[in-house]
Order: C-alpha cells, then structure tokens, then sequence
C-alpha cells in the first residue's frame, strides 16, 4: 500500500484527504506534508466537483488556511457538503480536525456562514485545550 499524506499510528494513512473537509484541513495545517504522492497516485474524481490535481488543491489548501476552515461541496460524493476545521497544537499544526456534515440541501439553506462559524469557534475551544 502506498503512503499517503496524514498518516497516525492509531490509522492507517488515507488516500481520499484531498477531497474531505477534515482531510484539507489536516493537510492545510501540518508542516510536513509532502503532496507529490498524489503525482504518482492520481486524486480519482468522485464526483464532478472533486479535485483533481496537485495545483487545484495546493490553491484549494492556500483558501483553507485563509478561510480557517474548509468546504467539501459535494466533492466525495453528490448530496453531501461538510464543513471542516482544524484542531490545532500550541505550534499551529493539525493534530485532529472536527466537521459538520449533511445532506447539500439543508447545510445550504439558511445561514451557512452561521455554521461555518460556529464549527470554527468549537475548533478553536478544542484547541485551546491543547
């Protein structure tokens, strides 16, 4: 099996990071993430809305660390939008990530800026404890 990016002894490495909202922020915020190997094992479109280079996502990974969250919209699988956000060490780097996750059409309606706040305020009081 080939190594992918984020990898914990508690898990086995996971291929699908570059197109989940807990997967960007964990390669967002972690200082050594190596994305070539997605050159060798090309990011598989699961939708047509999944990223699917190594150019698109280094730009997608720039947003989220601006954002200080990330937005999968439909990118795993169609119906499904999450919004993700970083739990952080006392260093800045990604120790875990939490998401809020449903079908596109209710996470949607309404205020999505009022969810994707308070996933980002639940992130930071994780972090706090770190």
């Amino acid at each position: 099996m080939p190594l992918f990016p984020i990898r914990t002894p508690e898990r086995p490495p996971s291929p699908k990071n570059y197109c989940s909202s807990v997967g960007k922020c964990l390669l967002a915020y972690s200082a050594d993430i190596d994305l070539g190997i997605y050159e060798t094992h090309p990011m598989r479109p699961h939708t047509d809305h999944t990223i699917t280079t190594v150019a698109a996502l280094r730009s997608e990974l720039a947003k989220v660390r601006d954002r200080g969250y990330a937005l999968d919209h439909e990118e795993l699988e169609y119906g499904l939008t999450c919004i993700g956000a970083p739990i952080l060490d006392q260093k800045g780097e990604a120790v875990a990530a939490i998401s809020l996750s449903g079908p596109t059409s209710r996470m949607l309606s309404g205020d999505i800026e009022e969810r994707i706040e308070a996933v980002k305020r639940i992130a930071r009081e994780i972090s706090s404890n770190f």
